[in-house]
């Protein structure tokens, strides 16, 4: 499409990361939070980068892989900056997506070997492509793997402890809310020592933008084990190649009910093998867990829908949230 006079969001987001880390005097302490949109519905991309990959015959596929290197270029155009302005050697930087790759019919990614998509609870849903990087990781820990469990909800003590403040939520506390799920990973990131302190990992029912639905645990992970109750939908694999067969979209849904999937992720991380049977006291165990970790899950009252804001959310926005109240 002709895009003539079009500015190209992540562009303006870009452009403003700059300004502010170029206004910013070295010795004031920094945070920043930088939420690209990329690589994001709707699948859109500068025809500059779309032409950058003539050899790719499907056109979600193309978009993705541009929207994809124009992530790459837009962060490497900030860690310039950060060079550039005498910050980088005391910089940390943590890269990290929120869910697994959309695969359904205009999502593009692909979660080989994994099963799965975003949208749902197995590994291609919620293990998630993430790094840190900067010159304030330590030189013994550059380029290295790790491959210990971590949990988004994590980085916050991470960051508080860097930051010299102290996590715990007082006001909440006295609100009658749960305590803060959150581990402090800096020791295992900094190579103190080699375990991770996030022993278990608790999964919602993928709930996204829910009103009407309930909140609740679906599934938990005691390395190496993980059990999944109930629906889970996104019940498929992909090939190495995308696409790989007729169906652009695959989909399905897998059934665990209230007994559960049981899975040794370590040995089995593309979730093929159901052990509930072959491990009976295993799966009980996890299911104990769960209904333990529910008690505590944060299900605030949301409201009821509003249409409104739905059909301004299509038709106006097309899949952009705006302001919809009296529109």
């Amino acid at each position: 499409q002709n895009q003539t006079g079009c500015a190209y969001e992540d562009v303006l987001f870009t452009s403003h990361v700059l300004k502010e880390l170029d206004a910013h005097d070295p010795a004031t302490p920094l945070f920043y939070y930088w939420a690209h949109h990329n690589v994001h519905e709707p699948l859109e991309a500068p025809l500059a980068y779309y032409n950058k990959f003539p050899f790719i015959n499907d056109t979600n596929r193309r978009l993705y892989a541009a929207m994809t290197n124009h992530l790459d270029t837009d962060l490497s155009m900030v860690v310039d900056m950060l060079k550039q302005k005498g910050m980088w050697n005391n910089t940390l930087i943590i890269f990290l997506a929120d869910n697994g790759g959309p695969t359904y019919l205009g999502g593009g990614a692909n979660n080989y070997p994994l099963k799965g998509s975003k949208l749902s609870n197995w590994e291609g849903g919620i293990r998630v492509n993430a790094f840190i990087s900067g010159g304030y990781v330590p030189e013994n820990m550059r380029g290295t793997k790790l491959e210990q469990f971590v949990s988004m909800e994590d980085w916050y003590a991470t960051l508080s402890h860097l930051a010299g403040v102290n996590p715990y939520d007082d006001v909440a506390h006295k609100a009658g809310l749960p305590p803060v799920d959150s581990l402090d990973l800096w020791p295992l990131l900094s190579g103190a020592n080699q375990t991770s302190p996030r022993t278990e990992v608790h999964i919602g029912n993928g709930c996204c933008c829910c009103v009407e639905r309930t909140v609740y645990v679906q599934g938990i992970i005691i390395p190496p084990y993980k059990l999944l109750i109930h629906a889970v939908n996104q019940s498929f694999w992909q090939g190495p190649l995308y696409p790989n067969s007729t169906v652009i979209a695959p989909s399905g849904t897998t059934d665990c009910g209230d007994e559960g999937c049981l899975f040794n992720i370590v040995d089995d991380p593309s979730e093929y093998t159901n052990l509930a049977k072959q491990h009976p006291d295993i799966a009980k165990h996890l299911r104990k867990r769960i209904a333990e970790v529910d008690k505590t899950v944060f299900n605030p009252n949301r409201g009821d829908a509003i249409a409104q804001m739905c059909a301004t959310f299509d038709d106006k926005y097309h899949g952009f949230v705006g302001p919809f109240v009296k529109i």
